[in-house]
């Protein structure tokens, strides 16, 4: 399974949903097959998540909303769009509560809620000091003098090559001792 994170939520956390809804929903080598991405939708005020996936096909996209996540509808979601993953249309789920907001879909997927689900912590990126420049001046000195000596050797390779081939053309060319 890939999981693809477009977001600032967390992905180790995003991953335990998609883990759990596909444990109930996928075979095991669908499972291990799936490709999941996770971007954003419009922002809705529930919180209400959103995808799509083509039918028979292992590749899902689940959208999220940026500020609150409702996390049974995140789960739902993802159930309904692994269905779709199966080759379920919309006319076979019918009235399911497991694919359809109906009643009784958020009973099935209550073991959402207690899941975590947060933004992931911000890395403050701070200023190179001389030091490690230097370090990485000499890391690039190393591998360029590399390339270099690759270059000469292979330039080297080549001259010989045309000096063959130089040769060659010319013994060609020259006429040919015989009498006629």
């Amino acid at each position: 399974m890939r999981i693809t994170n477009n977001t600032h939520w967390n992905t180790a956390q995003l991953r335990a949903f998609v883990v759990r809804v596909a444990a109930d929903e996928l075979e095991p080598h669908q499972r291990k097959k799936l490709r999941v991405t996770i971007g954003y939708n419009r922002q809705r005020s529930e919180g209400w998540c959103s995808g799509w996936a083509y039918l028979r096909s292992l590749a899902i996209t689940v959208n999220v909303p940026s500020q609150v996540v409702n996390r049974i509808d995140l789960a739902h979601v993802i159930a309904h769009e692994m269905a779709h993953s199966r080759g379920v249309t919309h006319q076979d789920m019918g009235k399911s509560p497991h694919y359809r907001r109906t009643p009784g879909h958020l009973e099935i997927y209550a073991w959402a809620a207690d899941l975590p689900l947060e933004k992931k912590a911000k890395v403050k990126a701070s200023r190179p000091t001389p030091e490690s420049r230097l370090a990485r001046i000499e890391e690039l000195t190393v591998a360029w003098k590399t390339r270099a000596k690759r270059a000469a050797t292979r330039l080297k390779t080549l001259s010989r090559q045309r000096r063959y081939y130089e040769k060659r053309a010319a013994a060609m060319r020259a006429p040919r001792g015989g009498t006629s």
